[in-house]
């Protein structure tokens, strides 16, 4: 089942959003920003394909609106994207797949890691490669 994006308010329904998910892409933006417009339509796609109700949950966090949360979480260039797991921020392998690569195979080869627990900046492969690991991750603790 997938869900849409969720416009954080305050800091209360963003607290709300992580304990309510298993895992959570924050997307840190500012109207004022083209890279963050430039970006949002990919985001809503990959929300529209990997999110999963209690699985894996976007947000967007208007760092002008809901400075509280951007300031707990040091954002200070946007668009930023946090990744978090459980509540608490997560790293996870941004690195897109490479063919004929399965998650198995690629923990048992570190050296094809490219571990991070955000995506600074509007990076389309990242985020899609972002979005996508964490929407198997959900899918695999759904089951």
């Amino acid at each position: 089942m997938s869900v849409t994006v969720t416009h954080v308010e305050d800091q209360a329904a963003f607290k709300a959003l992580l304990a309510a998910n298993k895992f959570v892409i924050a997307d840190f933006y500012a109207d004022w920003c083209g890279p963050c417009k430039a970006i949002a339509p990919l985001y809503t796609k990959l929300a529209s394909e990997h999110g999963l109700e209690g699985g894996l949950a976007f947000a967007k966090v208007n760092v002008d609106n809901v400075p509280a949360v951007a300031q707990e979480y040091s954002i200070s260039a946007m668009p930023t994207f946090l990744f978090f797991a459980n509540g608490s921020r997560a790293s996870i392998n941004i690195a897109p797949r490479k063919a004929g690569a399965t998650a198995e195979s690629e923990e048992a080869d570190p050296a094809s890691k490219n571990v991070a627990d955000l995506i600074r900046g509007a990076d389309p492969r990242a985020l899609t490669a972002a979005a996508t690991r964490l929407g198997e991750a959900a899918r695999a603790a759904a089951e």
